[in-house]
């Protein structure tokens, strides 16, 4: 630590930049399991193309490709309610670190 640098201040800092790398972790971890789950989508695709309509490998398939689809849904909710989590830890703490100033 800074010699004479306010420790408070000092913590909150340190918090907003742990928060800013997750920020920036979820759009990757969200776009690597996005393309993941596309990919399996594609290959199911080309499997239901490729199969007779009644057969067993035809409807597993197509569960796949479902699952894949609602994956891929929940995914984008799950990254989306986190970043809205994280945004708002934002913000608590730009209002510390101002409550902290005003009182330093």
């Amino acid at each position: 630590m800074i010699s004479g640098a306010d420790p408070r201040e000092t913590t909150l800092r340190t918090l907003q930049t742990l928060v800013h790398q997750e920020l920036n972790g979820i759009d990757d971890l969200e776009a690597r399991r996005s393309d993941e789950l596309r990919q399996r989508m594609h290959l199911a695709h080309a499997v239901i193309e490729h199969s007779p309509s009644d057969s067993p490998t035809h409807d597993a398939a197509t569960g796949a490709r479902q699952a894949s689809e609602e994956q891929l849904e929940e995914v984008g909710r799950l990254a989306a309610a986190r970043r809205q989590a994280l945004v708002r830890a934002l913000y608590d703490l730009e209002v510390l670190l101002t409550s902290n100033e005003r009182g330093s």
